[in-house]
């Protein structure tokens, strides 16, 4: 289950942060079974060096409002830089998706469908090229709905399931990324 209101952190003074976002919510329900759809794999790793480069500074004890000599309200708006964000990522991708390709026992050309964070169209697009995806293989909602925050995949799985683009059987691979920096991947059978 996720649940992002992006829209009460941003700084509408940085139109280039701010209008990329959208707040949403989606879940995704997932049950035992005896065989069917599954987990094939999953993986979450974090590099810590991409720590100060998304963050809402205010809060706990480091700038708590009782504790700092500066202005507390411009502490409490998200903050991005968006091209060390983009480069991290980039440069870990690969080796999630190998990790996850290689843990699920299958070959990229077995992947029906790519579900990733819908960051950006540029880092979308910059990402497909780097993984060596074609956009046919690709869902994208980002135009729509923009960037979700967590809400992005499972919102992005309703929408291709919905609209008919993915169906029973067919093998997912979902690529989320997140402040930290984190990165998370799934490959289930739907």
């Amino acid at each position: 289950v996720c649940a992002d209101i992006a829209s009460c952190g941003l700084d509408w003074q940085q139109v280039e942060v701010c209008g990329i976002f959208g707040d949403g919510a989606a879940a995704v329900v997932l049950e035992a079974g005896d065989g069917g759809p599954k987990i094939l794999a999953s993986r979450l790793k974090t590099y810590a060096e991409g720590a100060a480069l998304c963050q809402i500074p205010a809060g706990g004890s480091r700038f708590h409002p009782r504790r700092i000599d500066v202005p507390f309200e411009p502490l409490t708006s998200f903050a991005m830089q968006g091209k060390g964000v983009f480069r991290l990522a980039a440069k870990h991708l690969p080796e999630l998706m190998d990790d996850l390709l290689q843990q699920a026992a299958l070959s990229l050309a077995q992947i029906d469908w790519v579900i990733p964070h819908q960051a950006s169209q540029q880092a979308m697009q910059h990402a497909a090229k780097r993984l060596s995806l074609g956009p046919e293989k690709v869902i994208d909602i980002f135009a729509q709905h923009g960037n979700q925050v967590a809400a992005s995949l499972p919102t992005a799985l309703d929408i291709a399931v919905r609209d008919g683009r993915i169906q029973r059987g067919q093998t997912l691979m979902l690529i989320g990324t997140g402040a930290g920096l984190s990165l998370g991947g799934m490959i289930l059978e739907f």
